[in-house]
């Protein structure tokens, strides 16, 4: 099913990205869209994006991360220090921290009020 949604990036409390009316695809219990050429997938198992230079996978359950570099065919396991995930009618939200970087990271995905 497509539909609309708006996207909300912050870096501890401060908007870093912010962008209405994207395009995405939701299909067994996962969101996908593409940003900037940027590919990102998210369901309660997995928080995933991807481009043709890398791929950052977060599993949210076992709360380990991993980045590739494609083009080097290098990846690297970055310790997840904390990851949050919820989900309600009106929005998704995961939160993490990860060890390569001083503030945690909040992704708010507001989908349509009629999403089921």
């Amino acid at each position: 099913m497509i539909k609309m949604i708006n996207i909300r990036l912050y870096k501890g409390n401060n908007v870093e990205y912010e962008k209405e009316n994207i395009k995405s695809i939701i299909k067994d219990g996962s969101i996908s869209f593409i940003i900037d050429d940027i590919k990102t997938n998210l369901n309660k198992e997995y928080f995933i994006r991807e481009n043709n230079d890398y791929k950052f996978i977060i599993d949210i359950n076992k709360k380990e991360s991993l980045y590739t570099l494609k083009q080097q065919n290098m990846s690297f396991d970055i310790e997840v220090q904390n990851v949050f995930y919820k989900e309600d009618k009106k929005n998704i939200t995961l939160e993490y921290k990860i060890s390569t970087e001083d503030e945690f990271f909040k992704l708010v995905i507001e989908r349509d009020e009629d999403n089921e």
